[in-house]
């Protein structure tokens, strides 16, 4: 019984013909890197979305901070007037 793909034949022929193991590899990989493809996009969609958001936030943060010294500010007069007070505390 002969082998049909024995040694000279077998070095002759290319990757493509000798095996459709390595075309399914292939076809493997370029999925997998769509799919990574794919992935990446969306998490840089989601990275926009966020800083769309901060972005639009930004004048609250600096209204709660102008907000914050105000009654940093109050408390300091209010203690004031408490110590200036006559009669008990």
């Amino acid at each position: 019984m002969t082998d049909q793909y024995s040694g000279h034949d077998r070095r002759r022929r290319g990757w493509y013909e000798n095996s459709g193991t390595m075309l399914g590899v292939i076809v493997v990989l370029f999925i997998q890197a769509g799919g990574i493809i794919w992935w990446a996009s969306g998490i840089e969609y989601r990275m926009r979305s966020v800083e769309r958001m901060q972005a639009s936030r930004s004048d609250i943060i600096q209204r709660v901070v102008r907000i914050e010294t105000v009654l940093i500010s109050m408390d300091k007069k209010l203690s004031e007037i408490q110590k200036n007070r006559p009669g008990p505390n």
